[in-house]
């Protein structure tokens, strides 16, 4: 996959997360799913980009983990920000070695 699509399959993932877990806030910020697409898109070129999603899902975790873990509702959103961390790490990773060198 280029890295292209892997930033684009990526991006959306990230967009749909944030839709489903603050739909007011999502709204709030962003006109519709293209202008949150092509924001996230953008971060996930950048170092700063790449640790401000890191950083939100792992206080979106945080925040979660403070509910009763015996809701569904809430072991589902954790795993959901938890799978989606994984694989942000992953392409920051990913992206240091094709890049050959972008810090995170």
């Amino acid at each position: 996959m280029s890295l292209d699509n892997y930033q684009s399959e990526l991006a959306w993932k990230i967009v749909k997360y944030e839709q489903e877990f603050d739909p007011y806030e999502f709204k709030d910020c962003y006109d519709n799913e293209i202008d949150a697409y092509d924001d996230c898109k953008k971060a996930l070129t950048t170092s700063f980009g790449i640790k401000g999603i890191i950083k939100t899902l792992s206080n979106d975790i945080e925040y979660l983990k403070s509910f009763k873990n015996d809701d569904n509702f809430i072991k589902t959103a954790i795993k959901k920000a938890s799978d989606l961390l994984k694989e942000v790490k992953s392409y920051s990773t990913d992206l240091n070695k094709m890049e050959g060198g972008l810090e995170i």
